[in-house]
């Protein structure tokens, strides 16, 4: 007789197949799909902008129609210089409690999570294809986006903490992350109107085309950029293929956009402090950044090759770091600043601060490491101004 292929059922003598009885236990691929809360519930006070619904096709029928599913709302954005954009919302938050503790560890410091396939290094041709189910490397992923409205969040991950292949909403909750890649990743947009993001390990703190920090309480330590608002590129975890990836060349990129209007941001980069490969706006809030000791990258970057352009409008900033690729803002410029290089430089641990001729303390700062270049900006400065920039004692008078 003809014996089957492993896995096939005989065949009868008039060719049809026998159907082979499923063993016990063998259940469908059908899975279960949980209902979101109603967005209202759920962040009222963070959806209060938003102005339509977005449609998105599903897999098509088996009659070859599309059906379509809703996807949340889409809030309203508008980056000074820029038309009018909008911020798509992500799906509302699945059931269950707002609030609560969340601790993910998946594999900081390179050692794999139980039960994470090992992966390929570096230099092995074989890339393994990543299905739905397949183990990741990141902390938290989303397909479309992610929202973050409250709770306690302890992320320790070889790759992103965070990450989206849509956009990233931050309204309130604490945030502890440690990352082998980027503490927060969106292909798109990174909105954050509210919480505590504390990036104590990562090689670049935020990363997307358009980056849009409203309030907040912001830390960041970085081996490379600690804020980056880039062209759409993913550095992705070694030995998985997606080094240096970007998108389609026929996806039309906007111009990248970093917008600072409100919340305490330090940066304690060792590439680009703030980097933007398109606009650097800064409207309010508090920035302090320790930019880089090496000549190679600067305390503030931005994309003026590409037409981009660095501007204050408000707020305190405090830019420090080597002057080799130092960058100032624009004189187009509401509020006024000074910058500076200096010959001596300073070291770790130097006093940086800033007075008035009558010696009264604008603001003071001790650097984290060493550098050579200052830039202040503050709503205290004025036109023809004379102020002091004391370090350790040695002092230097700049007029605005």
């Amino acid at each position: 007789g003809i014996l089957p292929l492993d896995g096939m059922a005989p065949l009868l003598p008039d060719g049809d197949r026998k159907e082979m009885p499923r063993s016990q236990g063998d259940e469908s691929n059908e899975m279960d799909v949980p209902s979101w809360k109603d967005e209202k519930e759920m962040a009222p006070q963070t959806f209060d902008r938003r102005k339509e619904m977005k449609s998105v096709p599903e897999e098509r029928q088996e009659d070859g129609s599309a059906s379509e599913q809703r996807i949340g709302d889409r809030v309203t954005s508008v980056m000074p210089g820029n038309e009018e954009r909008r911020f798509s919302a992500p799906p509302e938050a699945r059931d269950g409690e707002a609030d609560g503790t969340w601790s993910d560890r998946a594999g900081h410091g390179g050692s794999m999570p139980e039960g994470q396939p090992e992966m390929p290094g570096h230099g092995m041709e074989e890339v393994r294809e990543e299905t739905d189910d397949t183990p990741s490397c990141k902390g938290l992923k989303s397909g479309i986006g992610m929202e973050i409205s409250g709770g306690t969040f302890t992320i320790d991950a070889c790759d992103d903490a965070l990450h989206s292949d849509g956009n990233i909403l931050v309204s309130n909750g604490i945030l502890s992350i440690k990352s082998g890649d980027d503490g927060v990743h969106a292909d798109t947009e990174i909105l954050l109107t509210g919480g505590t993001i504390d990036i104590g390990t990562c090689y670049e703190g935020l990363e997307t085309n358009q980056i849009m920090i409203e309030d907040g309480e912001i830390r960041i330590t970085s081996a490379d950029d600690g804020i980056n608002a880039n062209g759409g590129m993913d550095r992705g975890w070694p030995g998985r293929g997606m080094q240096d990836t970007e998108r389609p060349e026929d996806t039309e990129e906007e111009m990248p956009n970093l917008c600072i209007s409100g919340g305490t941001i330090q940066v304690n980069a060792n590439g680009d402090g703030l980097d933007s490969n398109g606009n650097l706006t800064i409207l309010g809030g508090t920035v302090i950044v320790d930019g880089p000791s090496g000549n190679g990258n600067g305390a503030l970057d931005s994309g003026s090759e590409s037409g981009g352009q660095c501007m204050v409008h408000g707020g305190l900033v405090l830019a420090i770091g080597s002057s080799g690729m130092a960058e100032s803002f624009g004189s187009d410029s509401e509020q006024n600043f000074f910058s500076c290089r200096l010959s001596s430089g300073f070291q770790e641990g130097s006093v940086i601060t800033i007075t008035d001729t009558d010696g009264q303390v604008i603001y003071t700062h001790t650097a984290v490491k060493e550098g050579s270049s200052v830039v202040f900006s503050c709503p205290e400065l004025e036109k023809g101004g004379r102020y002091i920039l004391d370090i350790d004692g040695e002092r230097q008078e700049i007029e605005i």
